[in-house]
Formats: structure tokens, sequence, C-alpha cells
């Protein structure tokens, strides 16, 4: 059972062992949400392979549409190249056949409306169902995210990220293109006065410029999106409008 899932973008972090239909999950839990971004390459967030690894061989798990129905497929990790620094994880995955998104790498401002649709809380192991769910709303903030060691630029998003849905493509809209924007990574929460606001974040795209992965034998910038790597930590002046 299927509900939901307007984008496409639909492939989760799992731990088990197998390959295909044969695949068997190690735990019924989606341990988050990942990507495609070039053939055999996979983002998600780095928290969330670590997570998927400490249970089992991690996998790529993808439903797919067939005329008996909806069969569900295991794809196991190669190799993963991961940064802690910026919560990033890129991993080598073959014949993963989910679709590669384009990417949208200036920066949003203030008020861009964005989605992410991933595996929050989705698999229901007593039912044997599952729900890609989808969030929706706009950018609160552009900063540098503080907590993590290599300070990256971030979104704040002025929706939620439950757990499960971290790793997902922050999505933006251009005309008729859906394009990723960022990475969510986590779920945060501003305090005043013992008022606790709660706020997704998501890693900006423009970080994927600056990574060098030996996955690529080189940068992202220039091995996967042929562009000009961006020097370290420098954000961009959001443009306004």
């Amino acid at each position: 059972m299927i509900a939901g899932d307007p984008i496409g973008v639909h492939v989760a972090v799992v731990a088990g062992r197998g390959q295909g239909k044969e695949f068997a999950l190690a735990r019924a839990v989606f341990f988050g949400t990942a990507f495609v971004i070039a053939p055999d390459l996979v983002a998600t967030a780095a928290h969330v392979y670590r997570n998927a690894a400490s249970c089992g061989e991690v996998a790529l798990w993808r439903h797919r549409m067939t005329p008996g129905g909806v069969e569900s497929h295991g794809f196991p990790v190669s190799d993963a190249d991961v940064f802690d620094d910026i919560d990033l994880a890129l991993l080598s995955c073959p014949r993963i056949d989910a679709p590669v998104l384009s990417f949208e790498f200036e920066a949003l401002p203030l008020f861009e409306e964005v989605q992410a649709v991933g595996f929050p809380f989705s698999l229901d192991p007593e039912r044997l169902i599952f729900v890609v769910r989808g969030f929706a709303g706009h950018v609160v903030a552009r900063r540098e995210h503080f907590r993590l060691k290599g300070q990256p630029p971030c979104y704040e998003l002025s929706f939620i990220a439950p757990r499960g849905l971290s790793g997902a493509p922050l999505l933006a809209r251009r005309n008729d293109r859906v394009l990723v924007a960022g990475v969510v990574i986590e779920e945060d929460g501003i305090e005043i006065d013992g008022i606790v606001t709660k706020l997704g974040i998501a890693l900006d795209a423009q970080e994927f410029l600056r990574v060098t992965s030996r996955l690529v034998d080189g940068t992202l910038a220039e091995r996967v999106f042929h562009r000009e790597p961006l020097p370290p930590k420098t954000l961009r002046p959001v443009r306004s409008g």
C-alpha cells in the first residue's frame, strides 16, 4: 500500500541483507531518506547512514509499481564517504534506479516555498505497509550551522523534520522543474522564555560544491555538477524577491 509520493523521490535508508526482491530487513525500521545525485551515487545525512550501519549492512530500499502491484527492492551500498562535520554522507550504490534530480545552487530567499518528501514514521511492520509523507513550507532563515564542526550554511524551515525525514532532498520549484536546494538533516528548537519553537534544518546545496570525495576522485562540483567549487565557508548573499 502506498500513499502520497507526488514527486517520485522514494528511497529509504535501511539495514539488512540480500539483493532486489530477496532483500530482508535486519530491523523493521526506515532510518531515513536518501536521493540519487548521479548514476550509482546517493546522498543522505551522515547520522542516517551511521544509524543504519550500526544495525547491519546498509542498503537503499525502493518500491516499484508493476502490473501485478507493488514490488520492494533493496540495493546494497558498496561504499560510503561520510562527512560528519557537515552531516552529509555519499553512498555508492550500483544499479540503484531512482530518478536523478537537478540542483538549485543559488541561495534561496526568505519565504521561498520548499518541500520535502521522505519516510518519517513510515514503516508499519505489523500491517506491512508504508507511507511516503510530504512536507511543505518556506525558508525562515539562512545561516551557518554552529553546532556542526564544519559550520556549513543551512536553511531554517517553517516545517519540522521528524525522524525518518533526515536525508531527504529539500525541493524548490522553478517553473515546471523540481530542483534540489538542500538536504534535510534535523529538527531544531529555539527556546525563548521557556517556549520552544520547532523548525526543520536543511544543509544548503551549495555545500555540495565544496565536498571532495574519493567516490568521485575529486570535488562534487567538478566531477558531478561540472561547476567551479566554492571556497570554504562562503555564505553568498541571499537575493530578495
